[in-house]
């Protein structure tokens, strides 16, 4: 029994005497870590078990060990691309083709486009340079970056890259355009004979192919541009934008961005799609997460909306009540300034007949303080669309009747020094409806004029002296008078010798001055 007991003993003391050196031990590294956290290293959790205790003060021991240790302990959160089975955040996506002078500016216009049956890209192209050199003052401020998503056709690629440059060349030397070919490694492969049909939409496998490569298509292109400006515009490869709609984005952003009850995270300056749709190169990558995180189950025009829901929405209450701060973050603008033209979509045999019903072109006028003249010509014009209303500022000039050999004249009231002229044709909704080759600007000079200075100019048998031809299908004719060849004149005549009525004619600005 004394045996049994004295063991009893000598169990309690050892349990009571370890009790007591882990208290001492705990108490030391407590005291010892207070006065490390006055040196500026962080306090102790107290919660932390001994053994991750001991961890940490190994951590914490020198700067070495801090800096070596420090990469196991970081708190890691994965990129999308990471995320995705396909790809990896340490993996090469630079463009596999690129054309840039590496210009940043206040707003990125993003245009995707691959091959398809008709093309629409050129005219998309010419109708926003066109809307640019309307608002020209604007010009050093925008990018427009072009991405060709086309991976089977190395031949379409090229065709279009080589009329790129010799249409645009002095765009893309300016640095206002930029070519891109996204890398192709960053796709998935849609040929992917797991693939199901779409049980949401009723979706074919091709269906479904061809709106998951758009996603990848504009969440490439956005991620390209997002480090380029501080707004970025979305658009399509088979659009019309109004002529001033550089000027009313810019107009628009600006009195967004002074509304203090706006958190607006993007603009709609078109209703259809993901047409004219505009973020802040900030806000991009949740969109871009977002596209191809869902990329397999929705089209990016409906996966847009989800991030607005999630950001104004209570979604135990109505619908209803939702939208008003849904104005806040998703703001409207109207009327829209873009239309879609396409008809024949990228997704072979579907036909695309989506369009803004309240969308109106409008062609744009360029008013000048022209002088008081009477005005005749041989020509007819459509719905009213004439000269006279072009030359004062009122409207422009739609010719669509002629005799194949004829003149406008203007027969000025008063004497008028000639400095220059400007006179444009063609509109982005009419872009062959110009002035023709050969089409020629002529003068008559006031009487009693020295008429040395003119010698060289040709003569035509009524007197006119000829300053200017149409040599080639710009439509227009712009020029600054050197001062030893400014005149006075009592008439200017622009004659066109070759007018056919299957080849309209739209002036939409006439200048003397």
């Amino acid at each position: 029994m004394n045996l049994l007991k004295d063991r009893i003993f000598y169990l309690l003391f050892l349990a009571c005497f370890s009790l007591l050196v882990t208290n001492f031990i705990q108490l030391n590294y407590i005291s010892n870590c207070q006065l490390a956290a006055k040196d500026g290293q962080p306090k102790v959790n107290l919660n932390e078990t001994y053994s991750s205790r001991t961890e940490r003060l190994i951590f914490h021991t020198t700067e070495q060990h801090r800096i070596k240790d420090l990469d196991k302990r970081k708190v890691k959160f994965s990129s999308v691309l990471n995320t995705l089975p396909h790809t990896a955040e340490d993996s090469n996506y630079d463009p596999d083709l690129e054309i840039t002078n590496n210009r940043n500016s206040s707003l990125v216009i993003g245009i995707s486009t691959v091959k398809r049956e008709i093309s629409y890209l050129f005219d998309t192209l010419n109708s926003i340079f066109s809307a640019i050199e309307y608002d020209k003052d604007y010009s050093d401020q925008i990018l427009i970056i072009l991405s060709i998503a086309e991976f089977d056709d190395a031949k379409f690629v090229n065709e279009t890259i080589d009329r790129l440059l010799a249409t645009y060349k002095k765009h893309v030397h300016s640095g206002l355009l930029d070519v891109i070919q996204p890398a192709k490694n960053f796709y998935p492969n849609l040929n992917d004979l797991s693939m199901k049909r779409d049980y949401v939409f009723n979706d074919s496998i091709q269906r479904i192919k061809w709106r998951r490569k758009q996603n990848y298509d504009v969440s490439y292109l956005m991620n390209y541009a997002k480090d380029r400006g501080v707004y970025y515009l979305q658009l399509e490869d088979d659009i019309l934008s109004q002529y001033n709609f550089v000027s009313e984005i810019f107009k628009f952003v600006q009195k967004s961005n002074n509304d203090l009850e706006s958190r607006w995270k993007m603009i709609e300056f078109s209703p259809l799609g993901f047409i004219g749709k505009l973020f802040r190169t900030k806000d991009l990558p949740i969109f871009i997460s977002m596209f191809l995180w869902f990329s397999e189950y929705k089209p990016l025009d409906l996966i847009h909306n989800y991030v607005f829901d999630i950001i104004a929405c209570d979604p135990s209450k109505n619908i209803k009540l939702c939208k008003p701060n849904l104005m806040k973050v998703k703001i409207e603008y109207k009327p829209s300034l873009f239309q879609h033209i396409g008809l024949k979509s990228s997704l072979k045999g579907k036909i695309q007949k989506l369009k803004d019903k309240k969308f109106v072109h409008k062609i744009p006028i360029k008013k000048h303080l022209n002088p008081d003249a009477t005005l005749s010509t041989s020509l007819k014009f459509y719905q009213g669309h004439t000269f006279n209303k072009l030359y004062f500022g009122i409207d422009y000039c739609w010719i669509n009747e002629g005799t194949g050999n004829d003149n406008i004249i203007i027969n000025f009231k008063e004497k008028f020094l000639l400095k220059g002229y400007i006179i444009k044709s063609g509109a982005s909704l009419h872009p062959e409806d110009k002035i023709p080759i050969n089409s020629t600007l002529e003068i008559k000079l006031f009487e009693n004029q020295n008429k040395s200075k003119s010698k060289n100019l040709y003569q035509t048998e009524d007197e006119y002296l000829q300053i200017d031809r149409m040599e080639s299908d710009s439509g227009e004719m712009i020029k600054n008078l050197n001062q030893s060849f400014w005149y006075d004149i009592k008439s200017l005549r622009l004659k066109i010798p070759n007018f056919t009525a299957n080849k309209w004619i739209l002036i939409y600005e006439f200048g003397v001055f």
